[in-house]
């Protein structure tokens, strides 16, 4: 079976195991950018605090922090409902109440990244199943995929998935 080893900037990205509260002063506001994951008031805030990378998502953050064994890793947490408010706000206006503490959470056992594997393991092996057993009752098979129209997302927001997406343009009048 194929495993994907799963790394941010070199390093290995891991779920993360225990709570962990994060207090954001007025100094990571002032340095932080509005709608970007990598340096808003939040990962400024755990860039002081842990002297490393990080990155939040509206729904999941990436912190970099030392395990265990003193070695560091990117460990993935999943971010409680009020700091998703507090995160919109603070894209929408770019203030954030001084001295306020976000809660990161562990991934529960569904959205770990193993759990996540697992799910969508399971889903391709049922729709495998379901292509052969079509196949094997003299059904038609199915048209061939077609190139839709491009997609264009706007990497200025959020997307709330804890993954990136870039920009796909079309380029018209040779320009």
């Amino acid at each position: 079976m194929r495993h994907l080893k799963r790394s941010y900037n070199g390093m290995p990205v891991k779920d993360a195991k225990a709570r962990l509260t994060v207090v954001v002063l007025e100094q990571d506001v002032t340095k932080g950018t509005r709608k970007d994951p990598s340096c808003c008031a939040f990962a400024q805030a755990c860039k002081r605090l842990f002297k490393g990378e990080a990155v939040f998502y509206k729904k999941i953050a990436y912190i970099e922090l030392p395990d265990e064994d003193g070695e560091r890793y990117v460990h993935r947490y999943r971010l409680s409902h009020k700091a998703t408010e507090l995160i919109m706000k603070y894209d929408k206006t770019g203030k954030f109440p001084s001295g306020v503490g976000i809660d990161l959470r562990p991934p529960s056992k569904t959205t770990s990244l193993e759990g996540m594997r697992r799910y969508h393991t399971a889903w391709s092996e049922r729709i495998s199943a379901r292509k052969r057993a079509k196949n094997s009752k003299g059904m038609p098979p199915s048209r061939p995929y077609t190139k839709g129209a491009p997609r264009f997302f706007d990497t200025s927001v959020r997307n709330g998935t804890g993954s990136m997406h870039l920009a796909s343009f079309k380029v018209e009048n040779g320009e």
